[in-house]
């Protein structure tokens, strides 16, 4: 039996709509938009830049050197890129609302599905993580071989997270 559920109006502006590459916002290089629909309602809810294969270059050279010689990669312990995790779980957890509204409208899923489900989800997920990396190091030296298993408490249906150090 179908139930009708209270929609929200959401009240969120909508600011994000060019592209992110090399940490800037900027337009594709054709100048192309194409809109984004609430599958709800089938309004287009915003124009946002359409990337043709040179944005995507740039972006995946971008990615590449950030992942090659980015800040983190040899200057951050694992207990600190943990301790970024848990900052981006709190900017996501004080911006709850807004973000809710946003993956309402994107999805056309029900405002209160993304705030009390998808939301708490990520934040968990994230500050497992953090845990992750903070054991990580413990476990790995205490057990000093690749392989070592740490448990997810925190994450339903997630028990093991497994440390590779070297493999794929």
């Amino acid at each position: 039996m179908a139930t009708a559920t209270t929609v929200m109006e959401p009240n969120v502006k909508i600011s994000a709509t060019k592209l992110l590459i090399n940490g800037q916002w900027v337009n594709s290089s054709s100048g192309k938009t194409f809109p984004t629909i609430n599958p709800s309602t089938g309004e287009v809810i915003t124009q946002v830049a359409e990337a043709d294969a040179p944005d995507v270059d740039k972006a995946v050279s971008a990615a590449r050197t950030a992942f090659d010689k980015g800040p983190w990669r040899n200057k951050l312990s694992a207990s600190q890129r943990g301790n970024l995790l848990y900052k981006l779980a709190e900017l996501i957890e004080k911006h709850a609302d807004e973000l809710a509204q946003l993956e309402a409208l994107d999805n056309g899923k029900p405002y209160h599905v993304a705030r009390a489900a998808d939301l708490p989800l990520t934040i968990a997920a994230l500050r497992a993580d953090r845990e992750g990396l903070r054991r990580a190091r413990r476990v790995g030296r205490r057990a000093g071989r690749a392989g070592a298993r740490i448990p997810r408490q925190h994450l339903p249906g997630s028990r093991t997270l497994r440390i590779n150090r070297g493999r794929s």
